[in-house]
């Protein structure tokens, strides 16, 4: 929330206000320091509260490492190296079908690592496999025949001119019918 400008401004002002007692060590005002930050920064939107514990922080911060920045490397270590992003590349080109479940125990890696690594390094894009049943002409003919019903159901099939397969679709339906109508009269 606070810049280094402000923590830098924090510092000064707190070994400003100090006072030495008696050559023995050295009173210094919190008090006084937040009110000169109050004073050098009015418009900055921070609670009491808030400014108090970033004070705190601060004066702590300066007096440990002797900055108020944060120390260089404190994240955690990154999984997704050079090494890693090679071996996953093999992996998937050895195997391709490979789920990533199955690729992040290979690796010993977390599904959503190895999912990183495919998307954003090696701009694989997994999908899940799915069995579909696989088109017979009659399910075009099924297709066909609705799009046929949904012209006429809008009032508008003199309008629209209907390709040549479209009133052969016509004639096999209407002898469909016939045929049902046929065998429902013999079947009584």
């Amino acid at each position: 929330m606070l810049e280094l400008q402000h923590k830098k401004f924090i510092i000064e002002s707190y070994f400003r206000t100090g006072r030495n007692l008696d050559n023995v060590e050295w009173v210094y005002s919190i008090n006084q320091c937040l009110q000169d930050f109050r004073q050098g920064f009015p418009n900055l939107p921070i609670t009491y509260a808030q400014l108090l514990s970033h004070v705190h922080a601060c004066i702590d911060k300066f007096q440990e490492t002797g900055a108020v920045t944060r120390k260089p490397g404190g994240g955690a270590p990154k999984k997704r190296t050079a090494a890693c992003i090679e071996d996953i590349r093999q992996r998937m080109d050895n195997s391709p079908k490979k789920s990533i479940p199955k690729l992040s125990q290979q690796v010993q890696l977390s599904v959503g690592t190895c999912h990183t690594i495919l998307k954003k390094d090696l701009e694989l894009y997994p999908y899940k496999i799915q069995a579909v049943h696989e088109l017979t002409q009659l399910d075009f003919v099924v297709s066909r025949s609705v799009n046929i019903v949904q012209v006429r159901s809008s009032g508008e099939e003199g309008k629209r001119k209907m390709p040549e397969e479209a009133f052969k679709l016509e004639q096999y339906l209407e002898d469909l019918e016939n045929r049902n109508k046929c065998a429902s009269s013999l079947s009584t």
